[in-house]
């Protein structure tokens, strides 16, 4: 151990970063004056570690306490006052080299110097949920700022982008059906993946300018993917994001993006469960110590359901119908668990015998039979995932329970569903559908400190 002398000299010959000691700390508290025993630093500017849980926006930052599980004693400090990682105690460096430890990269030594701030104002750095229905552009301190479809309106042949490469988003949703043989309306993602690189990437260009507020550098992007993609598919990713216009990119698996969105103690010592139910996939995640333990993705989603419904009005009601058609219908009447007032609606389509338009009115009970199928693929997926996981976190699910996000958690009575037929506790997260938008950009606020965690474009695919 070392000395209080050595502690102190060490801590006392800490140069001052900035200008006139701008992150110098206004409080220092060394117990026992000792760099190795517990240390509370109160600063403006203090960071969490790689296992501490994000910092929400307007959430005050909790001192460092060593009876919070996650976090490790034995830590000495480095030259900006912050706790090193548990393996740099007082044995392995003494104070003046703890000074020097992890200081090889500007960015990371001066997260909040005058350069990154003005950098940020200029041109912040995004988080994006690219998902197959919906993307979603959150930028750092200003939350989600884009909320738009993932839908392309082009014309046939040249491939060229309608209104001079605007027709992006709501716009071209409206098309989807409704267009004439020279233009189409298209989705460049299926099932989670890019399915049209030259229109994802126009579709990501879009949405980055109009989330910038200058264009004179390239933004720093965060991206959810379903965690069950492949490198090559990842590598699609990283390409149309860097020729729309990103300059760094990472990815997060959208399943810890969820956890962290929906507010999951997901670096704590007990498993954290998460299902998040997209237009494309189903990512099932069971979180530890801010890592995956046990996850699964599976491409049956939101769009499945909606393909379910058209093909079950074509069966029983020889109505003709289309996707939209079946959207807007499971969100009026569509249920999961029988309703203490069941609903009706009204839908519009073709007559496959006679071929003339008619109306039909379906009820809640007659979607929930249409629904059967995907809904027992999610509930099997649910299962395997709870039976890989080890006994003590399977215990711990029983009294935590699981978080459902994304847009198909809006289905009615779904929760209700799962709890009856897991027998855990199951709880749909406040706005599910911005739930892996929101994670995302607290992890973009912590990109210094987390990016090791990221996949970039220097990972090995």
């Amino acid at each position: 151990m070392c000395s209080s002398g050595e502690a102190a000299m060490g801590l006392d010959s800490m140069p001052s970063i900035g200008r006139q000691g701008a992150h110098r700390p206004r409080e220092l508290n060394v117990a026992n004056r000792n760099v190795a025993k517990l240390v509370t630093v109160s600063t403006s500017h203090q960071r969490p570690s790689a296992l501490s849980p994000p910092r929400l926006p307007g959430q005050q930052q909790r001192p460092w306490r060593s009876d919070q599980p996650g976090y490790v004693l034995q830590r000495g400090l480095d030259r900006n006052y912050n706790l090193l990682p548990a393996s740099h105690n007082c044995h392995d460096h003494p104070p003046h080299q703890a000074m020097r430890a992890h200081s090889t990269d500007p960015f990371r030594l001066q997260p909040d110097s005058m350069f990154h701030r003005l950098r940020q104002w200029i041109c912040p750095d995004l988080a994006i949920d690219l998902g197959t229905a919906n993307t979603l552009v959150a930028v750092q301190g200003e939350g989600v700022v884009v909320d738009e479809p993932s839908v392309v309106a082009l014309e046939k042949g040249t491939r060229r982008v309608l209104g001079k490469g605007t027709a992006v988003g709501k716009l071209a949703k409206q098309m989807i059906g409704r267009t004439p043989e020279t233009i189409t309306a298209v989705r460049p993602l299926a099932d989670g993946v890019i399915t049209d690189f030259e229109l994802c990437e126009a579709m990501l260009e879009y949405f980055i300018k109009k989330s910038s507020r200058h264009h004179l550098l390239k933004p720093r992007v965060v991206i959810a993917v379903p965690g069950g993609i492949t490198p090559v598919e990842k590598r699609a990713v990283f390409n149309s994001a860097e020729r729309a216009g990103a300059g760094r990119v990472y990815l997060i698996d959208e399943s810890k993006a969820a956890g962290i969105g929906a507010g999951l103690p997901i670096s704590e010592p007990m498993a954290s469960m998460v299902c998040d139910i997209g237009g494309g996939t189903t990512e099932i995640a069971i979180l530890s110590l801010a890592e995956t333990v046990v996850s699964r993705s599976i491409r049956v989603a939101g769009d499945e359901m909606d393909e379910a419904i058209v093909e079950y009005m074509k069966q029983h009601f020889s109505l003709r119908i289309g996707s939209q058609a079946a959207e807007t219908i499971k969100i009026e009447a569509g249920s999961a668990f029988p309703l203490d007032q069941e609903r009706t609606t009204e839908i519009r389509g073709v007559d496959t015998i006679s071929g003339v338009p008619r109306k039909a009115v379906v009820t809640s009970e007659e979607l929930r039979e249409a629904l059967r199928e995907p809904l027992e693929a999610i509930l099997g997926a649910i299962r395997n995932v709870i039976e890989q996981c080890q006994p003590e976190l399977a215990a711990d699910i029983v009294d935590t329970g699981m978080v459902l996000t994304g847009g198909g958690a809006m289905l009615r009575g779904l929760d209700r569903l799962l709890t009856d037929q897991l027998g855990v506790p199951v709880r749909v997260t406040d706005d599910p559908l911005t739930t892996v938008a929101r994670g995302t950009s607290i992890c973009l606020e912590h990109l210094s400190q987390w990016r090791d965690a990221f996949e970039d474009t220097d990972s090995d695919l």
